[in-house]
């Protein structure tokens, strides 16, 4: 099974950094636009393979056109960059439970310290601040 973790292009909220890190619903810049043009021409995805996208703005412009399903899911109600660590896990869990072995590839296309937390909960360790992909990375595990 491949993980493959894709963090959003450039966002909005980092122009005139940091002044706007609050902005609500921060949009891709045309730089942003533009690093996940090169990083569709890279990537290949099945239609059998699983996609995650984080429900933002910026991370659903750098997956693409798409169909948002609303599940009315109940999982929380604020940040996930707000909650604490244990309950971050319990709902990763829950999901990493739910994806099973039903899929040979999983794309997660969210932000670097989601997918940080993921890649430790996935087993592995010492990963810091300087493990983030940055705009438009991409990282792949094999599990």
């Amino acid at each position: 099974m491949d993980f493959i973790f894709i963090r959003h292009g450039h966002g909005e909220h980092l122009n005139d950094y940091p002044n706007r890190l609050n902005t609500l619903h921060p949009s891709l810049t045309e730089y942003g636009k533009f690093q996940v043009s090169q990083l569709r021409n890279k990537i290949k995805m099945d239609p059998d393979d699983l996609v995650l996208v984080s429900p933002t703005k910026r991370t659903i412009e750098t997956y693409g056109d798409t169909e948002i399903l609303d599940f009315k899911l109940d999982c929380w109600k604020e940040g996930i960059n707000r909650i604490e660590q244990d309950i971050f896990e319990g709902f990763a869990k829950r999901l990493i439970d739910w994806i099973g072995e039903s899929y040979k590839k999983i794309f997660i296309i969210s932000h670097d310290g989601t997918i940080t937390n993921y890649r430790i909960l996935l087993g592995e360790k010492g990963l810091t601040r300087k493990d983030f992909l940055g705009e438009a990375g991409v990282y792949r595990m094999k599990l």
